[in-house]
């Protein structure tokens, strides 16, 4: 049985990004909350570079019927070129939380960006 439920995994280059697209996401109702975790070291490679960097974790909890708007969102706002945005199903938890995430991502219109604008 799901529950309707997604965890949003986000890495983040720095503390500001993750709450700034926290909050956005947050005030428009798009995700019930956000956690930001770190920093963190990640290792990777990118264009044909070795890298290790110290990032920060997003993590955000929405519905499943927002998962896509919420991931073209996350991708407008985020700095990187190829932003990570993984979705878990969340399989059980406790029913007051996962009511309070339903209930509090409801969103009734447009979200302004970042920058003031309307999308």
């Amino acid at each position: 049985m799901s529950t309707g439920i997604k965890l949003g995994y986000v890495p983040v280059p720095d503390r500001a990004t993750g709450v700034a697209i926290g909050k956005h996401l947050v005030a428009g109702k798009q995700i019930a909350c956000a956690n930001l975790l770190g920093p963190m070291t990640s290792m990777y490679e990118w264009e044909g570079v070795e890298a290790c960097s110290e990032e920060f974790l997003l993590l955000v909890k929405t519905t499943e019927a927002l998962v896509d708007a919420t991931t073209r969102l996350i991708e407008a706002e985020h700095p990187y070129d190829c932003p990570c945005v993984v979705w878990i199903e969340v399989a059980a938890g406790s029913d007051p939380f996962l009511e309070w995430v339903r209930g509090q991502t409801q969103p009734s219109g447009p979200l302004p960006s970042l920058d003031g604008n309307h999308e």
